[in-house]
């Protein structure tokens, strides 16, 4: 399967690929992973599963890591503490939104990849697709359930305009390489 997808993703016109590597591919680490790292447009994980991931110390190293392994977009994951994630060029670190009355976190992970990768397919930069993604999570632990708060088109576009969510852009290249000095 990893071979066929392979195939599909180097190809000139693609789709696009979001992922979210699972327990085990986390447990093997970025080594067995580089093939399919090159072609990965957005990568998502939570601070541990990147930490176990490319075996960082810190976020800003894993971020570090993953891009230079060819990830367009790496996002990491942090809870309350937000989000971080880059471009290759820039660091940008999205807080959570303040007021939410939170019921079930189950699902919040994947709605913030929702959200981010609906962003992006919509023509969205990285900034706005993390201010989606964390829109979509907070509406989705504001409910019981993994899918009861999802966003449609509509209501993300709504809340996009509205909402008081500003992300943190922060240089980090020299000469093309990420210096992690900030």
């Amino acid at each position: 399967l990893e071979d066929d997808l392979l195939g599909i993703l180097r190809q000139k016109k693609r789709p696009g690929l979001t992922w979210n590597p699972g327990r085990e591919q986390i447990k093997g680490g970025m080594t067995g992973a580089q093939a399919l790292l090159a072609v990965t447009d957005i990568l998502i994980l939570n601070r541990n599963e990147a930490l176990t991931f490319t075996g960082a110390k810190n976020p800003e190293e894993a971020l570090k890591k993953l891009s230079k392994a060819g990830v367009r977009y790496v996002c990491i994951t942090d809870g309350k503490n937000g989000t971080v994630a880059t471009d290759g060029r820039t660091l940008y670190r999205c807080p959570v939104l303040k007021g939410v009355k939170v019921k079930d976190t189950t699902g919040a992970g994947d709605a913030f990849g929702t959200g981010l990768t609906w962003a992006i397919l919509s023509g969205k930069n990285l900034q706005n697709g993390l201010r989606a993604g964390t829109i979509n999570a907070a509406s989705v632990v504001e409910a019981v359930g993994s899918q009861a708060g999802l966003l449609t088109d509509i209501e993300m576009q709504h809340r996009l305009e509205t909402a008081n969510l500003d992300v943190e852009e922060i240089p980090f290249t020299t000469n093309g390489q990420l210096t992690m000095d900030n």
